[in-house]
Parts: structure tokens; sequence; C-alpha cells
């Protein structure tokens, strides 16, 4: 004899959510990851020269003011200075990326120094500030090798003498550097055009980020 056998089912909805929640938030975080390694690769790492260059630049209290450079970028790339600290890069190793749990998404960006990141990404202008070099303390050019374009003494048996010069380096105002270096009130201002770095990093990926949400939820 036939039986009519009535089945009930429950959804467990919140229970549905959460394991939905949680599918999604490690496929974002497995997008940001990738994302984030593919901004790094946009930089060049580069290490200061050990052999710095030196170019007159003006005068400082009645005597020659050369800039010394011991970086060199390339055109075209963005360079990220190799320091102790960031053997890598500075700016390389300031990205980060993390998931935002008030808005369920993912974020990609630097963790420090935003203000360098951001005007590389989208361009704009900085003020630098000249510091001397040495405790402030003019040099002899014969202690650097010699100047281009710096007049150079001679003793009396005509023998290069050298010639007391001030050297100086422009960094951004808004770093604090210390060390040897003393600051100075003169600045100059520089544009840094629009490398976008970050949205190509993302256009090298954006068609691999859908395969991250596959098979995001699965078992009981």
């Amino acid at each position: 004899m036939a039986r009519l056998v009535k089945t009930r089912y429950f959804l467990d909805t919140a229970y549905v959510k959460k394991r939905l929640g949680e599918g999604v938030r490690k496929a974002l975080t497995k997008a940001g990851a990738m994302v984030y390694r593919s901004c790094q690769k946009q930089f060049l790492a580069g290490r200061k020269s050990k052999s710095p260059t030196f170019r007159q630049i003006g005068e400082w209290q009645g005597k020659p003011l050369v800039e010394q450079q011991t970086r060199k970028p390339k055109p075209g790339r963005i360079t990220s200075w190799r320091t102790r600290r960031a053997p890598k890069g500075f700016m390389r190793s300031s990205l980060g990326f993390e998931y935002d749990f008030s808005t369920k998404s993912v974020v990609v960006g630097p963790r420090r120094n935003r203000w360098l990141n951001v005007m590389h990404e989208k361009g704009g202008g900085d003020t630098q500030r000249l510091y001397l070099r040495r405790k402030g303390k003019p040099v002899s050019t014969r202690k650097l090798g010699g100047i281009g374009g710096v007049s150079s003494n001679r003793d009396r048996r005509g023998r290069f003498a050298g010639t007391l010069v001030y050297v100086g380096t422009f960094l951004s105002s808004r770093t604090k550097p210390g060390g040897s270096l003393v600051a100075t009130a003169r600045t100059r201002s520089i544009r840094v055009r629009s490398s976008k770095f970050q949205a190509k990093g993302l256009e090298k990926v954006r068609t691999k980020i859908p395969s991250k949400f596959k098979d995001c939820v699965s078992g009981p």
C-alpha cells in the first residue's frame, strides 16, 4: 500500500550567508594579493651610485654651490630606490593590500609614504629643499675629484690645489633627513608625470580576477 510521505526542508539562510561571505572574502583576498604583486612589478629597483656626480648650481655664502647626485633614474620607469630598511625598494615595500570588513572589499595601495605613491600614480608637484652636506661646511674640490665648471686653484708649483665649495642635495620638504645634512631656506619646485603604475598593475591581471571566485564556496 502506497503511503504519502511529506518532507519539509529548512534553509538555514544565516548559515548560507555566512559561508558565502567567507568564500567571497577569501576570493577577494586572493585577488588583492595578485593585484598587489602585479603593482610591485611596475617598479624598477634602483641602487644609489657609489660614484656620485657633481654639478654647480649657484653660489652659497660667496663660494660655489654644487649639487651631489647619487641617483640616476631611468626615463619612462618609476625607480624604487633600495635602502637598508627596504632592500627591495622603499616605494615597492610601502605597498600592501588588506580586506576591508566595513565595505566588504579589498584595498590595494600604499601603507606609508602615501603622498609619494599618489604623486607618481596621478602626477603632481612637490617642493624640494636644499640640504648642505658635511654639516654645512665647505670642502675642497680636490677631495671630490674635481668638478667641471668650477675654476681650479693651483699652488706655486702649478699643482692642482682645489677650490672650496659647498655641497648640497635637494630632498622633498616632506621628509626629515638626519645625519650630517643641514637644512637651508633655498627650495625648488618639481613636476612629476603621471605613471599610473597601480592602474597598469591592475590591467595586467584584470582577466584573471574572476578565476579567484571559482568554487569559493563548497562543502556542507
